[in-house]
């Protein structure tokens, strides 16, 4: 899963890196679109034309078998899909405010807006690039620990800044 998060996050990366690339050409965020469109297009045809998915293996032993047997619990199910909505949704919603906020007090031109937007995207992909080794030597337990309390000091230390008006 997390190699899967760093590849979203390198999508995200060079999307606006893109989008900043062709700002200044005639028609720039039009190419860009097309541009991300086809590519999108290609992967899309090349899915398509793949060969049959793999089959897992089954498990024939009781440890890995009383995993996949039981009650869902729906309170949990529930709770982890309102946790991702709305921490992807907040993901998003600051990747989409930075370049808002540097547009809007004239601290960035369109292009150098779009380039602190990559840059946001491309420091998350880090932290998901870094975050594969650390869930192969930690537990789940450990990895969210830490992760929670890395959070709460950011924000601490974000929320003690002041900005001048």
């Amino acid at each position: 899963m997390n190699g899967l998060h760093f590849f979203f996050g390198l999508g995200a990366f060079l999307s606006p890196f893109l989008v900043a690339q062709v700002v200044g050409v005639a028609g720039g965020y039009r190419w860009a679109y097309w541009a991300l469109a086809a590519f999108a297009a290609l992967v899309g045809l090349r899915m398509l034309i793949m060969s049959g998915s793999p089959h897992p293996a089954q498990a024939h032993n009781k440890e890995t078998a009383q995993y996949s047997q039981g009650p869902v619990s729906y309170a949990l199910v529930i709770s982890a899909m309102l946790f991702l909505f709305f921490y992807v949704g907040a993901e998003i919603t600051f990747g989409g405010w930075l370049y808002t906020y540097a547009v809007t007090l004239n601290l960035a031109s369109a292009a150098g807006a779009a380039y602190l937007t990559s840059a946001f995207w491309a420091a998350f992909t880090v932290g998901r690039l870094i975050s594969i080794p650390a869930a192969t030597r930690f537990t789940p337990k450990q990895v969210i620990l830490a992760a929670l309390f890395s959070c709460l000091t950011i924000l601490a230390l974000g929320s003690s800044f002041r900005v001048p008006a």
